[in-house]
């Protein structure tokens, strides 16, 4: 099982990016997500076919664990809606590390299982070499732009409410999911 490890710098808080994930994770999970439809797609050119364009592949997650507390993660699978068997299985981890008070690092890291035994590893290791590698680095990138416009919004909200006098009860932390 090949190893990846990725990581993003975010400018923002990481107890805010964190819930926000948390969230998210939470909802793709249960299928409950705006974001239901999250895919991971791979470039024709990675894959050697001709034109341009890319294989778009409906993903599920299984979401194994979560720490909701410094330092933050989610532990999670994530493998093909349909099909399974014709594509990789990646079992990772999300992290969050606060870097200051306004910026945290995000970093996804596990082990992804080619599709179709010894064939699939033969594959993966010349022909489709690196496909996995830059397929997630896009869904990690997804990821981050997902929870920072949530962040982003939540931070204009409350400051509209200030500006306009309103004060709104704090939502409920969200890192009390399980």
């Amino acid at each position: 099982m090949p190893p990846i490890e990725l990581r993003r710098e975010i400018p923002l808080p990481a107890v805010l990016v964190a819930d926000e994930l948390v969230s998210l994770f939470t909802a793709l999970a249960a299928d409950e997500s705006p974001h239901a439809d999250l895919s991971i797609a791979a470039d024709f050119s990675d894959l050697h076919l001709p034109g341009s364009g890319s294989v778009e592949i409906p993903i599920a997650i299984g979401v194994r664990r979560m720490h909701g507390k410094p330092p933050f993660r989610i532990d999670f699978r994530l493998n093909a809606r349909e099909r399974e068997r014709l594509f990789p299985t990646f079992d990772g981890s999300l992290d969050v590390d606060p870097q200051g008070p306004s910026e945290c690092t995000a970093w996804l890291s596990g082990e992804y299982t080619p599709p179709l035994g010894p064939v699939g590893k033969a594959l993966d290791a010349t022909v489709l070499n690196n496909v996995a590698q830059r397929t997630l680095s896009a869904f990690l990138d997804r990821l981050v732009e997902i929870a920072s416009e949530r962040v982003k919004a939540e931070q204009e909200r409350a400051e509209q409410a200030e500006r306009f006098g309103h004060r709104e009860p704090a939502s409920p932390s969200r890192r009390d999911h399980p």
